[in-house]
C-alpha cells in the first residue's frame, strides 16, 4: 500500500516537475520496489534454515556418543548389561545352558566377539578387584561353553573350556562329558569315553576298544589364571 500511495503522489505532481527531477524520482521508485520485494519472507528459506540448525546438533550428539559411533561398547558398559550366573551350575556336553538374549548395541554378536571370539554369552561367573570371569558360548557342532577371565580394560587373561578332550560321539570314540561350577569357586570337568579303531570298511574293531576317563578340578587364581587342582 505504501508503494501505491507513493505512485499516486508521483502521477499528481508530474506536471509540476522538471525532467531531471522526474528521472531521479523514477530511480527512487525502482529502488523502493526492490527494497520492498527483498524484505518479503521466503517460507522455503526459513524451513531450510531451521533444518540446518537442527541437523548439526543431532550429528554432533551421534559423533560424541562412542557407543553409537563404533557399534562396540566399552568393556565396562558391556559388563553392566550382563547377568550374574546362579551357582551351582551343571552342564552336559550336547546340552544347552542358555544364553542371554541380544539387546541392541550393548549386547550384540559384534561386542561379544570382540571380547571372546564367541557368538553368545551366558553371564558373569565371578568378579574381583583385578579381573572378571565370564561364561561365553562358542560356535561348534554342540554347545561349547568356555570361561574367559579379563581385566577391566577387556584384555583377556586366560580361558578354560567346560569340557576336556572328549565331548560327543565322533568317528573313533563315543563319549559323554559334564562340567560343574560350584559356589566355592571350583570348576569340575569330567569326561568318559570309549575309543576304538575301524577297519577299511568303516566297521569298529572290537579288539581296539578302550575306556578313557578324565576328571579335573580347577580354581581361578588372584591374577585371573586357571589353576589345575589335581
Amino acid at each position: 500500500m505504501f508503494v501505491l500511495n507513493t505512485l499516486n503522489i508521483y502521477l499528481y505532481c508530474i506536471k509540476f516537475i522538471d525532467v531531471n527531477f522526474m528521472n531521479r524520482y523514477i530511480i527512487f521508485i525502482s529502488l523502493l520496489f526492490s527494497f520492498a520485494c527483498s524484505n518479503e519472507p521466503n517460507s522455503s528459506d526459513s524451513i531450510n534454515k531451521k533444518d540446518s540448525a537442527i541437523e548439526p546438533s543431532l550429528s554432533t550428539a551421534l559423533q560424541n556418543d562412542s557407543t553409537l559411533k563404533s557399534g562396540i561398547p566399552d568393556f565396562d558398559l558391556f559388563l553392566n548389561v550382563l547377568d550374574i550366573v546362579d551357582l551351582p551350575l551343571k552342564a552336559e556336553c550336547g546340552g544347552h545352558i542358555g544364553a542371554m538374549e541380544y539387546n541392541g548395541t550393548l549386547l550384540s554378536q559384534e561386542s561379544i566377539a570382540k571380547y571372546s571370539g564367541c557368538s553368545s554369552v551366558k553371564g558373569i561367573l565371578m568378579k574381583t578387584e583385578k579381573f572378571v570371569a565370564i561364561i561365553y558360548l562358542c560356535p561348534s557342532d554342540v554347545s561349547w561353553p568356555i570361561i574367559v577371565t579379563s581385566n577391566y580394560n577387556g584384555t583377556e587373561i586366560d580361558r578354560l573350556p567346560f569340557y576336556g578332550d572328549y565331548c560327543s560321539d565322533e568317528e573313533f570314540s563315543q563319549s559323554t562329558a559334564e562340567c560343574e561350577l560350584t559356589k566355592d569357586g571350583r570348576i569340575i570337568s569330567s569326561d568318559n569315553a570309549v575309543t576304538y579303531e575301524r577297519d577299511k570298511y568303516g566297521d569298529i574293531i572290537n579288539s581296539t576298544r578302550d575306556t578313557v576317563f578324565h576328571k579335573n578340578t580347577y580354581t581361578i587364581s588372584e591374577s585371573g589364571k586357571f589353576v589345575k587342582a589335581n
